[in-house]
């Protein structure tokens, strides 16, 4: 049984728990205003969407943000919660499942993202729904797509159990509860947002990029070729540090060219985000598309001792110069720096990471990749969490 000053303690950070809910002996609890994730790039436009969904959200207690990967669903969720957290008495939390494969693991993860452990004789569901109870909380779960059984089954328990409880989700279809409200994000406006965002992220890599009368037609013309989605301009715009927007627009024309005559009609929104990716990714230099493809091996997230273990190939470079590349893969929006919890850490974007896959694959050099990284994690204080995610955009 707990001592005195552990309930005390657990009580101190989690007020809202029912008094048959006993918390055992445990770590330093990790309070509900720090369960987020941040990202260190700056959110740009969208200010009629997130006005849109904090609508919603003052009278649905399940919205699910929907559309394909690329458009932004998790960088629209994430900033909905942080804008409106102060709202609700318990803060919100974030817990993202895109590298959860395991249906039964849903709900640990989101134990997870808490800092509780599954509590003794209860179930992971029950140990939540234990937490909650009657606070008032925001819950954030990203990335619901591939697990929407598990996820409609949990949804449902804990808003049936916790009458003020409001959840966002983000999937690439609903979730397909009663009472859920699905809106789909749209693509960035062409006339605001599109460009305002390929500038910012043009100036991560070039400082004195500018809009000019030369310039704001060729930029608005790239983005009305990527169709407005983010991820696909952030890519396009990470290529100013080498190339004018003019030389920008060419190469991406060259590529849709030859996704249209493949399809036969339109490019879509996920052909426009894989031309994108496949045209970027092409530009890279040897040494970066092979370190690239070796971080692909991370489902979820990592650090540098990370990305210079599986990395580094005696044969073609060591540790030391992976450094570089990384920070090059970085700054061509390979890789996303998040702040989570207060420590900083990479992630591959999703769609990046599968096309990276691919191309390890073929490389025929996985086998020696994925040792590299099996003895990584074996290292002293490697800890793999569940429903630390792999991030999509």
């Amino acid at each position: 049984m707990p001592s005195r000053a552990t309930v005390q303690e657990f009580s101190a950070s989690y007020p809202f728990c029912h008094n048959g809910f006993r918390p055992i002996m445990m770590p330093k609890i990790v309070s509900v205003q720090h369960s987020t994730r941040r990202h260190l790039t700056s959110f740009v436009g969208r200010k009629a969407e997130l006005n849109d969904v904090r609508r919603l959200l003052s009278d649905k207690r399940l919205v699910t943000l929907t559309g394909p990967d690329g458009m932004g669903k998790s960088r629209l969720a994430l900033q909905i919660g942080a804008q409106i957290a102060h709202e609700f008495t318990y803060g919100r939390w974030d817990c993202d499942l895109a590298t959860v494969t395991d249906r039964d693991c849903v709900s640990i993860s989101m134990l997870n993202a808490l800092g509780l452990p599954v509590q003794p004789g209860l179930s992971a569901i029950d140990t939540l729904v234990g937490v909650i109870n009657d606070a008032r909380v925001l819950l954030v779960l990203d990335h619901c797509e591939h697990l929407l059984d598990a996820c409609a089954a949990i949804i449902d328990s804990l808003l049936r159990s916790c009458p003020r409880l409001t959840i966002l989700t983000t999937s690439t279809e609903a979730i397909g509860l009663a009472g859920e409200l699905t809106w789909r994000v749209p693509p960035l406006s062409l006339t605001n947002d599109a460009i305002e965002l390929f500038v910012d992220r043009a100036r991560r890599v070039r400082s004195d990029f500018a809009i000019n009368a030369d310039t704001a037609v060729t930029v608005g013309e790239i983005c009305r070729r990527l169709d407005g989605v983010p991820l696909a301009i952030e890519l396009a715009a990470a290529r100013t540090d080498t190339l004018s927007p003019v030389e920008i627009l060419a190469g991406l024309n060259d590529r849709f060219r030859l996704v249209a005559g493949a399809a036969g009609n339109a490019v879509r929104p996920e052909q426009t985000l894989c031309a994108t990716v496949q045209w970027s990714h092409a530009l890279l230099s040897g040494p970066e598309r092979a370190l690239l493809h070796r971080l692909a091996v991370f489902a979820g997230g990592f650090d540098l001792d990370g990305a210079q273990a599986v990395g580094a190939n005696d044969e073609d470079f060591e540790g030391y110069q992976t450094l570089g590349r990384f920070a090059e893969l970085v700054d061509k929006a390979f890789v996303v720096v998040e702040n989570n919890r207060g420590r900083a850490g990479y992630r591959l974007l999703y769609s990046v990471r599968q096309y990276a896959l691919e191309k390890l694959s073929e490389s025929g050099e996985a086998d020696a990749v994925l040792a590299r990284y099996r003895k990584h994690l074996k290292q002293p204080n490697q800890v793999v969490r569940a429903g630390s995610g792999g991030v999509r955009y």
